[in-house]
């Protein structure tokens, strides 16, 4: 599946890059000489789902596809949405009964 043809340009919101902090007394009680936690809400769409999903997307582009599907309950449906639609594909989203509003109308946007 990877890598992609050099020609093919990734399918992207700005991903990636986030910060890493560190934890110093955290990382003390833990017995650590130093930790760094990583930020990875600071993703376009809000978790670490975005790395993967620009990945899959744009090999998913690659092959062909036009619509792509998920099952989910909240980041990796955000994800998706968003990266299809930058990419100019569908989107089909399985999400259960009782998620959460905002992650259903981050969806829809």
């Amino acid at each position: 599946m990877l890598p992609l043809e050099a020609d093919t340009a990734p399918v992207s919101l700005g991903e990636g890059w986030t910060p890493l902090f560190k934890a110093s007394r955290l990382g003390a009680d833990l017995g650590l000489t130093q930790l760094l936690i990583k930020d990875e809400a600071l993703n376009p769409t809000n978790s670490f789902k975005a790395r993967g999903m620009s990945t899959a997307v744009t090999r998913a582009r690659a092959l062909g596809a036009t619509t792509l599907a998920v099952p989910s309950a909240g980041n990796a449906a955000c994800a998706l949405a968003a990266y299809t639609a930058r990419a100019g594909l569908h989107a089909q989203v399985f999400m259960p009964k009782d998620v959460k509003t905002p992650f259903v109308r981050e969806c829809q946007l």
